[in-house]
């Protein structure tokens, strides 16, 4: 009986020890004129303070030449705030983008190409934007460019990106997730949309 009591205090002790992580997968079809060119996968993992996101993208377009588009991102969130990510984008297996932040005496370090610069706080980034509304957002941070963009509530359940001239996208939300981005890069448009 005595030897009972003593294991179930040890698996309690055990499991009060241990923060258990939890794990979101979201996949999306990505669309180029009306037609599917690749998938798009985004995942959020939480243990404890820490979330840790990853999207790994692969489009193959034909329009002059086939392209292979691939890009990588692993974003890490410790109390809230980011501290770390990686940012490659890859044009038929050539790299063709590279930005690395991360925390560096106290201050987030951006690393893109030659360029190197240091960036406040950052709250709320693009990859965030995938797995919760940005309610009460102005600004978003771009994982890919390194830096915050303007950000605009269109509706209750839709944001604006503005990326640059000509360059926008737009999120659209159901339950708090996003279930659709459009893109639109010049006279380029793209759709992400969420598989059921």
């Amino acid at each position: 009986m005595n030897s009972v009591k003593t294991y179930m205090l040890l698996l309690l002790l055990m499991i009060n020890g241990v923060q258990f992580a939890t794990a979101q997968l979201l996949m999306f079809d990505i669309f180029i004129g009306g037609k599917v060119v690749g998938e798009m996968q985004v995942e959020k993992k939480l243990q404890g303070s820490l979330e840790q996101y990853s999207m790994k993208s692969s489009m193959e377009v034909n329009l002059f030449k086939k392209m292979i588009n691939e890009f990588t991102i692993n974003v890490e969130y410790i109390n809230g705030k980011l501290t770390y990510s990686y940012f490659e984008n890859y044009l038929n297996q050539d790299l063709k983008e590279k930005t690395i932040i991360q925390t560096k005496q106290g201050k987030l370090s951006v690393t893109k190409e030659d360029d190197h610069y240091f960036i406040g706080e950052v709250p709320f980034s693009i990859i965030r934007a995938y797995f919760e509304k940005p309610t009460g957002q102005k600004v978003l941070f771009s994982e890919r460019l390194g830096e915050f963009l303007d950000l605009k509530k269109e509706s209750e359940n839709a944001y604006k990106l503005k990326v640059g001239m000509m360059k926008e996208s737009h999120f659209y939300y159901q339950d708090n997730k996003c279930v659709k981005v459009e893109g639109k890069f010049g006279p380029t448009s793209f759709t992400f949309l969420r598989q059921k």
